[in-house]
């Protein structure tokens, strides 16, 4: 009789061994937590914009057939050897763009006869009378012109254009230039951000 009790209570005790394991279980499972993190981002801005000194104020140019119209120093309707004709050009950064940069000239000539060369450089003032800061483009021939000095572009955004930069672009007839010829010059000022330090 008592060897059958001390049976019955193993048999409880190890009963209850079993409910409590599966409880601890159960409630291991039931303990968990978690943790989020969010951020939010904006993304900058980089653009250029220009003007020449006839333009009141500075406007978007983005693509060829939207190039601004240069005003060179004298008629070049009518261009004999040794003639050199000069328009000034500012470009800036927008006042939406949060990034300095650095930009190079690119130029695509649609038609151009013997004879003409080009050069480009930056100016102390924004008339081509000032001083010449750095030359962009050597002298070269119009019609095969290639390279490009890169310079800088500093931006004073968000809210306000950056510095602006006085660039000149000056053309010469030589001795061999073409008679009854037209030749058409398209500048692509091209600029690239710098990245954030």
């Amino acid at each position: 009789m008592v060897e059958q009790q001390k049976q019955r209570k193993v048999r409880a005790i190890l009963a209850g061994g079993l409910v409590l394991g599966v409880g601890a279980v159960l409630t291991m499972a039931a303990w968990n937590g978690s943790e989020f993190a969010t951020g939010n981002f904006k993304t900058g801005a980089f653009a250029l914009e220009g003007k020449n000194p006839l333009d009141p104020n500075f406007s978007s140019h983005p693509s060829a057939d939207s190039a601004a119209q240069l005003s060179f120093s004298v008629e070049t309707t009518n261009m004999s050897p040794g003639d050199k004709v000069t328009a000034p050009f500012a470009v800036r950064l927008t006042d939406a763009t949060t990034f300095d940069g650095s930009a190079i000239i690119n130029t695509a000539v649609a038609t151009s006869v013997a004879g003409l060369t080009q050069r480009v450089y930056t100016s102390a003032a924004a008339t081509c009378s000032g001083t010449a800061v750095q030359e962009i483009v050597g002298s070269q021939a119009l019609a095969t012109a290639t390279g490009s000095t890169s310079f800088e572009l500093t931006s004073r955004g968000p809210g306000t254009p950056g510095d602006t930069v006085n660039l000149c672009f000056e053309i010469t007839a030589g001795s061999s230039l073409d008679q009854s010829g037209t030749s058409t010059a398209v500048w692509e000022i091209a600029g690239t951000q710098k990245t954030a330090p």
